[in-house]
C-alpha cells in the first residue's frame, strides 16, 4: 500500500488549511469549492479527499489547533481568576483576529460556541484547584454553559465594535458585568 509519510501528510493538510482561510478574506464559505481551495494549496482534488469530507472538517480541524493552543496558553497562567483569564482570553483571540472577523462575515461565528462547549470542560478539570467552584455535576454542567455562551457572546459584540477596546479593557469590562450581577 502506498502511504504519504506522515509528515507530507501534515504538511498537506496545513496547506489546505490555510488555503481555505486565505479564501475566507477573498469571498464566502458557501461559494468556496474544494477545487479552489486544493488548486489555492497547488495540491489536487483527490489530496483534498484524502484528508478531509468537506470544508467544515478544515474549520474543525483549525478549531482543534486554536483549542489545544488556548489551553496551552492558559495554563501559563499564574493563578486564575476572572481579570487574568478575561485578559488571557481576549489576548489570544486578538491574535487569531482575522481567522474570527472571517468567521463572523462569513456568519459562521457560531462555530466558536460549539468549541467552547467541548473545551471548557477539560479545562476546568486542569484547574480544578484554581478555578471557579461548583456544587454539583450539573450546577458545574450548567455554569460552564453559561460561561462558553457569556464569553461567546462578548467576543462577538467586540468584533462587531471593531475591538476598539484593549485585552486589559475588556477584562476590566467583564469584571464590571460579573460585579454588577454579584451586588443585587
Amino acid at each position: 500500500m502506498n502511504r504519504i509519510p506522515s509528515r507530507t501528510a501534515q504538511q498537506s493538510k496545513d496547506w489546505l488549511t490555510l488555503s481555505l482561510l486565505e479564501l475566507m478574506k477573498e469571498k464566502n464559505f458557501s461559494d468556496i469549492t474544494i477545487t479552489e481551495i486544493a488548486e489555492k494549496a497547488q495540491l489536487d482534488r483527490r489530496t483534498f479527499y484524502r484528508h478531509f469530507r468537506s470544508k467544515k472538517d478544515i474549520l474543525d480541524r483549525y478549531f482543534e489547533q486554536l483549542c489545544s493552543e488556548y489551553s496551552d496558553y492558559i495554563i501559563q497562567e499564574q493563578h486564575i481568576d476572572l481579570s487574568s483569564l478575561g485578559r488571557a482570553y481576549f489576548t489570544f483571540w486578538s491574535r487569531h483576529a482575522d481567522f474570527l472577523q472571517a468567521l463572523h462575515q462569513n456568519h459562521l461565528f457560531y462555530l466558536v460556541v460549539e468549541k467552547y462547549n467541548e473545551l471548557l470542560p477539560g479545562l476546568h478539570e486542569k484547574f480544578i484547584e484554581d478555578t471557579f467552584h461548583f456544587k454539583n455535576q450539573i450546577s458545574l454542567e450548567y455554569g460552564l454553559a453559561f460561561s462558553a455562551g457569556g464569553f461567546w457572546n462578548i467576543l462577538s459584540r467586540w468584533f462587531e465594535r471593531g475591538r476598539k477596546e484593549s485585552p486589559e479593557e475588556m477584562s476590566d469590562i467583564l469584571q464590571g458585568i460579573v460585579d454588577s450581577f454579584a451586588k443585587r
